[in-house]
């Protein structure tokens, strides 16, 4: 379940209900980030991707974990990896992995 978009890009229209969304998606665009920083979520090599998650209208940006630089395409499909806490908020999802096993 992810929250809606603040009003409906057709008519203004203030916009209140979630939308259910997969956990799976397929990435959307990307960038790889060979030497991590303090600041970044992991500490190996990762990319940033726009994910559109099956079911989602618009993409979300998150963290990929993947092998190499090499294993990530356009149209690739990742899979959400739950922090071991969930509270309600977008850090909920620790990172994306490749969806069957890339990873």
């Amino acid at each position: 379940i992810v929250p809606p978009m603040e009003y409906d890009p057709d008519t203004a229209e203030a916009l209140s209900e979630f939308v259910q969304v997969a956990e799976q998606g397929a990435i959307v665009s990307w960038c790889w980030v060979a030497q991590p920083r303090a600041a970044h979520p992991l500490d190996e090599p990762f990319a940033w991707a726009m994910i559109r998650l099956d079911g989602a209208d618009v993409p979300m940006i998150h963290c990929v974990a993947a092998p190499a630089e090499a294993s990530l395409a356009t149209g690739a499909r990742v899979q959400a990896v739950w922090a071991p806490e969930t509270r309600g908020f977008i850090s909920d999802i620790s990172h994306f992995e490749l969806a069957g096993g890339g990873n």
